[in-house]
């Protein structure tokens, strides 16, 4: 593939400016490679990428931060797209202010859902329904990858998405972005599936 730069010179108000016109190859190809490094962190092909914590706090600074805490166990494990985890309300919108590669990544399955069928709720809405947890696919984006079916966990939650902050500056932007009523967590938060000691402490508060 040959890609064309062209520069032209003009005379603008006595002074010589330079304007360059890239053809549409390359920006076509521009766009294929942001797209091909996005899918590189998301999937962890690359060891390039890591992510980084600045640790996960007390039990007492985790409770305190989190909107939802609750114990359950994993009844459903899939993985879904950016999309799918958006308020659908809000959606047209952001889609709007997009450029075309950013609404590709959209339906990228880059999104790690777990069902929960909660047995103590410790912070939160009370509910006697599931509860539906988001979280990046794989580590290297800070998503908590342990999640196994039939196996219990303690989960620290938020209503806000840490993940879309990596996918779109636009998407930080905006306010309840987030589909109603789910939550998110990562490898950045206490979440575990040895939570007995945390447990006694959270039943001490």
């Amino acid at each position: 593939m040959i890609f064309k730069i062209v520069n032209r010179l003009t005379i603008r108000k006595g002074q010589v400016v330079r304007k360059t016109f890239i053809n549409k190859d390359l920006t076509y190809f521009l766009m294929k490679l942001t797209f091909t490094l996005f899918l590189l962190f998301v999937f962890n092909i690359s060891s390039t990428f890591a992510c980084r914590c600045e640790g996960n706090g007390t039990v007492k600074q985790a409770f305190e931060n989190a909107e939802v805490v609750i114990l359950g166990k994993v009844v459903k494990k899939s993985y879904v797209s950016i999309r799918s985890t958006m308020n659908e309300n809000e959606l047209p919108s952001m889609e709007s202010s997009m450029d075309d590669w950013e609404k590709q990544m959209l339906d990228i399955p880059a999104v790690l859902r777990v069902e929960i069928e909660v047995t103590k709720q410790l912070k939160g809405i009370p509910t006697t329904e599931n509860v539906v947890i988001y979280t990046a696919r794989n580590s290297s984006s800070c998503g908590y990858d342990a999640f196994l079916k039939e196996k219990t966990y303690l989960i620290y939650g938020d209503q806000k998405s840490y993940l879309y902050q990596l996918f779109s500056s636009k998407m930080t932007k905006k306010e309840n972005i987030e589909k109603s009523g789910t939550f998110w967590t990562s490898q950045c938060t206490r979440t575990t599936s040895d939570y007995q000691g945390d447990l006694t402490v959270l039943d001490s508060f």
